[in-house]
């Protein structure tokens, strides 16, 4: 039996680093979930409203960058304020090494 995940157990750095990129991940794919759905109502309303003009690849394009860039970050492809940027703003703030 597995135990289960709570406040009180006590996990390593590195299992608390893990731990932590899987809820990145997971709120990537909740926005990526909101993003795909919003965006097929904006797309909806404006074939509806305006088939003339499509003003909702503007959303589209702002919000998808966004949610790409969530992405790169979640799944470490670029990770500029990952676990070593805050290991050297520690020891900045701090003034001695760790």
């Amino acid at each position: 039996m597995e135990p289960k995940m709570n406040e009180e157990t006590e996990l390593t750095a590195d299992e608390q680093n893990v731990l932590e990129q899987i809820r990145e991940i997971k709120a990537f794919y909740s926005y990526l979930l909101n993003y795909g759905l919003v965006i097929a109502l904006l797309f909806l309303i404006n074939f509806i409203a305006m088939p003339d003009y499509i003003w909702a690849i503007w959303p589209a394009l702002g919000w998808g960058i966004y949610v790409a860039w969530h992405g790169l970050n979640a799944f470490d492809v670029v990770n500029f304020f990952g676990p070593e940027w805050e290991k050297k703003q520690l020891e900045k703030r701090l003034g001695r090494k760790l």
